[in-house]
């Protein structure tokens, strides 16, 4: 009898919490790349590849009660997997189409300023994107900015190596 009257008088209350917070769901976007050294400009003859993939997350959540109000932002995990790949200076996403070059907007890894010859094959980096680390033109703007780069085809990943300072190995961001 207790538990009822108990479960009774919250009931209102927890429909006003629940009232003021409710998740509608998150969406996902996934995109990939391969790397390849005929894919930087000028192309470099190389032994190594790999392979580059980004999912972009877009959270939704509406707070408030009558007054309701929804917030949605974005959030960007990323992997890096290479093989035959030594010297990594850096792994950085620039800002361009295919076949162009264009300004840096994030490091994925790097700058290493003390690479080392041990082969790598595997993943080198993964993690989440730190929009407080975007540069360029998407300074001071938010994960939703890069994706959107991503989701126009304006958006790839160059790693430079001590061997090739202008890139070993290139490739655009597609959806996977």
């Amino acid at each position: 009898m207790q538990r009822r009257r108990a479960c009774a008088a919250l009931a209102p209350i927890l429909s006003v919490l629940l009232g003021l917070l409710l998740v509608k769901g998150d969406t996902t976007e996934k995109y990939s790349a391969l790397l390849l050294g005929n894919e930087v400009i000028p192309a470099v003859n190389t032994k190594a590849s790999g392979t580059a993939s980004l999912s972009f997350t877009e959270h939704v959540t509406t707070t408030g009660g009558e007054d309701r109000h929804e917030v949605r932002f974005w959030t960007g995990d990323y992997t890096i997997t290479v093989a035959n790949l030594t010297n990594v200076h850096t792994v950085e996403a620039h800002q361009a189409p295919r076949a162009s070059n264009g300004e840096l907007v994030y490091y994925f890894y790097g700058p290493n300023d003390n690479p080392t010859a041990v082969v790598n094959n595997g993943i080198l980096v993964s993690g989440s994107i730190d929009k407080g680390q975007l540069r360029g033109p998407l300074r001071n703007k938010n994960v939703s900015d890069m994706r959107d780069r991503a989701h126009d085809g304006d958006l790839y990943v160059l790693v430079v190596t001590t061997q090739n300072p202008n890139g070993e190995l290139r490739g655009q961001f597609e959806p996977a």
